[in-house]
Parts: C-alpha cells; sequence; structure tokens
C-alpha cells in the first residue's frame, strides 16, 4: 500500500514539473464590469443580441438588467446599443397585442302601442 502511494505521489509530481509555463495571461477579470438595466426590452433576448459582441454579456431576467464584462471600449458601444433599442416602441413591438373586435347593438324601446305609429305598407 505504502509503495503504490509513493508511485502515485512521485507521477503526481513528475506530471506538476511536465507542465510548460506559458505567456502569462490576463486574467478574465481584466477590463470592467457594467450592470446595465432595462425599462422595455426583455434581458434574455438582449442577451442573445450581443453574444458575439466580443464581451461576456449576461443576462437576468428578474431584475430586467444585463451585466456586461470585457473590454470598456467594447462595452461602451454595447451599452450605447443597448439604450438605443431600450424604447417603449420595442416593448410594443416586442409583445404580441390580441386583436379585439367590439360590436354594440343599440336597441331601443318607446311606450307607443302599435295603433299610434304608422308602420310602412311593405311591412
Amino acid at each position: 500500500m505504502k509503495k503504490t502511494l509513493a508511485i502515485c505521489l512521485l507521477l503526481a509530481g513528475g506530471c506538476v514539473y511536465a507542465q510548460e509555463a506559458g505567456p502569462a495571461k490576463a486574467p478574465e477579470s481584466a477590463g470592467g464590469v457594467r450592470l446595465v438595466r432595462l425599462k422595455y426590452v426583455n434581458a434574455g433576448r438582449v442577451r442573445e443580441l450581443f453574444a458575439e459582441s466580443g464581451i461576456s454579456v449576461r443576462s437576468e431576467s428578474t431584475l430586467e438588467a444585463v451585466v456586461l464584462h470585457g473590454d470598456e471600449a467594447r462595452m461602451d458601444a454595447v451599452e450605447k446599443m443597448i439604450r438605443e433599442i431600450d424604447v417603449p416602441a420595442a416593448a410594443a413591438n416586442s409583445q404580441t397585442v390580441p386583436n379585439i373586435d367590439v360590436v354594440v347593438y343599440v336597441v331601443s324601446a318607446g311606450d307607443r302601442t302599435a295603433s299610434d305609429s304608422t308602420l310602412p305598407k311593405a311591412l
């Protein structure tokens, strides 16, 4: 048992030293994070629209907000585009409004008897 444990530790140690030290990468947290609150458009639709924008876009439908994460210049451009589409007209276009027809019949009644009124001869 001790021999097997020692062999596993040696193999694991060799794997650690065998890894190459690559160039230092900027962490994913480099750049900025920005919260954009939405008034009229759906957060999920905004996320889908800007999925290929080069920044991370996460949506929160309960709060109706998106979180932008990435390069400041790209976030500025995406936020500007979000502000352009987050208008009341977009809300009307994104929701289905049912067509409703209202029909009103007006019925009139009076206290005159049939003898008082003159009916057309065709009737």
